[in-house]
């Protein structure tokens, strides 16, 4: 059997080695990679996103999640993005360290990639291994951002859902307004939920969400819902899982299903355009350019020439 065809279909069987080798030909750009994506339809498996700040404790979310629905008996999959490694474009942190409790379970698929250098808090093969996992039978795929702060909107693009994590010591509401976050946030969770202000912190947070209604998963006449929850000891998560167990159980409008893949789209083509850019041909075209370069003028050119 051809192995493309065969990967595809161990991976569909819920062959985890089959889509961890899947993942890795995506990442190191093998021409098998790029085969086995081109066969692949659209999956509808829900994807959420977990964003925020630094020191939010998104990672410490994520795994208690993971532990309450693992003990429902739900096939969970986790993509870390990472922090590149300072001498390399490993991952700073390993998913053995982030998720050590759900690393043996099988019930549980974790990769951890390397942002390498990315913006918008994500690795730039985010969206095709978020394709591959929906290939999978999971019951939902959890992507959790570099945590980089203000460049954390990507994730809006490519979930079904987003929740932005938060804590008390995060600064005002208003900053939070000001990075973009209000912007791709479906849920606020306010983490740390036990330190002093963040009662406070989390009714004001309520006041500016119920202006800015811009998530995907409420009406516009319902402002983004804002829980506590103090992830280290579990406190809130069942309410967090109620709420998102709702929100992805109401089915897309299919206009948001298309949005969803129009952006997708948008990213694939624009990343396939800039195959045919090569960087050193880049560097050629700024040398030979008239002086002083125009970038945005030079920009349309090139453009053209595609």
């Amino acid at each position: 059997m051809n192995p493309v065809h065969d990967l595809a279909a161990r991976i569909r069987g819920g062959d985890a080695s089959a889509l961890a080798r899947a993942i890795t030909w995506v990442e190191n750009d093998d021409e098998r990679g790029l085969k086995l994506l081109e066969q692949l339809p659209a999956g509808n498996i829900p994807v959420l996103g977990i964003t925020g700040p630094p020191g939010a404790g998104k990672s410490t979310l994520v795994d208690a999640l993971v532990q309450l629905w693992v003990n429902e008996g739900r096939q969970i999959a986790v993509l870390a993005v990472d922090p590149s490694a300072p001498d390399g474009n490993g991952s700073l942190l390993g998913d053995r360290i982030r998720l050590a409790r759900h690393f043996l379970n099988p019930q549980v698929f974790i990769r951890s990639v390397s942002s390498r250098g990315a913006s918008g808090g994500l690795s730039d093969h985010a969206l095709d291994i978020i394709y591959l996992l929906q290939q999978a039978p999971f019951d939902l795929i959890m992507v959790e951002t570099v945590g980089i702060g203000q460049t954390e909107l990507d994730i809006a693009s490519f979930a079904d859902c987003t929740v932005v994590v938060l804590t008390p010591q995060a600064g005002d509401e208003v900053q939070a307004m000001k990075s973009g976050l209000m912007d791709v946030a479906d849920v606020f969770v306010v983490n740390k939920g036990d330190l002093v202000g963040a009662e406070w912190f989390a009714s004001q947070l309520r006041q500016h969400a119920a202006l800015r209604r811009s998530g995907k998963k409420h009406k516009k006449t319902e402002p983004t819902p804002v829980l506590l929850t103090v992830a280290t000891t579990e406190q809130g998560i069942d309410s967090l899982s109620r709420l998102l167990d709702t929100l992805l159980a109401d089915d897309a409008p299919a206009e948001q299903r298309q949005q969803i893949l129009t952006l997708r789209l948008r990213r694939l083509i624009a990343r396939e355009w800039m195959k045919k850019l090569p960087e050193e041909q880049l560097r050629m075209a700024i040398a030979q350019a008239p002086q002083p370069v125009h970038l945005y003028r030079l920009a349309c050119q090139l453009a053209e020439r595609i």
